[in-house]
């Protein structure tokens, strides 16, 4: 990523820790962190792990972000910061 943002000028990008100030992001944009259940081999594959899958189509169908059947919990301090729980 450091290369990649002196190569291309892109300090402000999401690359690996998402956006650099959340709360100043529009309140229908929501991150969140895959990192307890994503490692190893499939980091660049997250979204293909089952949990990280099924949170992306439950967006998709329309849930709440807050639905408790979604397996993630909000950030203490940030409405639109989520971390995705291990199954």
């Amino acid at each position: 990523m450091v290369i990649s943002d002196y190569t291309k000028g892109n300090p402000e990008r999401l690359g690996g820790s998402g956006a650099a100030h959340p709360a100043l992001l529009h309140n229908k944009v929501h991150q969140v962190d895959c990192t307890p259940v994503v490692h190893g081999f499939i980091e660049h594959s997250y979204y293909l792990t089952g949990n990280v899958s099924a949170d992306i189509r439950a967006g998709i169908d329309g849930w709440e972000q807050d639905d408790p059947r979604r397996n993630r919990e909000r950030n203490a301090t940030l409405n639109n910061v989520w971390v995705m729980k291990k199954q």
